[in-house]
């Protein structure tokens, strides 16, 4: 069995950015093409809105947190490492609107480090965690070896995933998520919460829990329109398949490096995720990183740090790719 020595000596090359997204009304896989090209602008403008939200929190991109060092035992049987190979893909898996349009910021901040595919969901298509697992799955890269990311909605798909050990996965990341219903509901009210209109909340208020002390205009609007474009019965089975999560099991099965990014103010899943999780799984690496909610969106500078110091010191990205 390798050494964490022999995995930090790996050959592992990294190539430019890659951004796949995959879904109904989305850009097929591959090169963006037309569609891309059409949306590439929205995504800079958005992308540049969270730069300038960031600049004027001045001091706010630092980590709380920024120790990284690997678990001094080698990894256990059924390691993921794979030598040799010629990329290595950070697979996004969304929040709960579903386009992964807004992992743009975070995909700048990775600079040309990294591959990125971004996973979109049918935002016409009410699937719940087991079909959207389902889903994923059948777009996650065959030949290569990948991390899996999940921001908010999306960590227990990655957990499901990352359970079941697919070949090629060498970590998993969760970001402001949770393995239960972040805010427990006694289970006759359940029904009854999910069939709240989210999509009637004034915009001033999402953006407030969402985005913090971050929000600007433009921000706003662009979470306004992505957040309109998903259908009410989408929006129920989504929040009903968080009230009803519970995957403690699976969490429990993942055998490749873990790291979980938790925002210091949000106001939507709460600190005792974490802790949760941390308990369950006590390998895992917690590190805490100043904003809201959506803090890949509006400080992604500090979490692609994170992201990247976390690869390089597990040996899944060398430190001489960083640069």
């Amino acid at each position: 069995m390798p050494t964490w020595t022999d995995i930090c000596s790996c050959n592992i090359c990294i190539h430019h950015i890659h951004v796949d997204y995959v879904g109904s009304r989305a850009p097929t896989v591959g090169a963006l093409g037309d569609a891309g090209r059409q949306t590439a602008p929205a995504f800079a403008a958005f992308s540049t809105s969270c730069t300038s939200a960031v600049a004027e929190k001045a001091g706010m991109r630092a980590l709380k947190s920024s120790s990284y060092s690997p678990h001094p035992s080698p990894l256990p049987e059924g390691e993921r490492i794979i030598r040799d190979s010629p990329m290595l893909t950070i697979v996004m898996l969304p929040g709960m609107e579903g386009s992964g349009t807004f992992f743009s910021p975070l995909i700048e901040a990775l600079g040309s480090s990294i591959e990125t595919q971004v996973i979109a969901y049918p935002p016409d298509q009410a699937m719940n965690y087991a079909q959207l697992t389902q889903f994923v799955e059948q777009s996650l890269p065959k030949d290569s070896p990948y991390v899996l990311l999940g921001e908010s909605f999306s960590g227990p798909i990655a957990v499901l995933i990352a359970a079941a050990r697919p070949a090629g996965l060498q970590a998993i990341i969760l970001v402001c998520s949770f393995v239960c219903p972040p805010i427990p509901i006694p289970k006759a009210f359940r029904n009854i919460v999910s069939t709240f209109p989210i999509r009637l909340i004034p915009k001033i208020i999402i953006s407030r829990y969402l985005l913090g002390d971050y929000a600007t205009k433009a921000m706003t609007a662009r979470l306004g329109i992505a957040m309109s474009k998903v259908g009410v019965k989408v929006w129920r089975e989504r929040l009903l398949s968080i009230l009803n999560v519970n995957v403690k099991k699976e969490l429990s099965e993942i055998d490749v490096p873990f790291l979980y990014l938790r925002a210091s103010q949000d106001k939507i899943v709460p600190k005792s995720a974490s802790e949760q999780i941390s308990l369950l799984k006590p390998s895992i690496i917690v590190t805490e990183i100043e904003g809201a909610h959506f803090v890949l969106q509006t400080n992604p500078t500090a979490p692609a740090s994170a992201i990247l110091g976390f690869l390089t010191d597990f040996g899944i990205m060398p430190e001489m790719q960083r640069h």
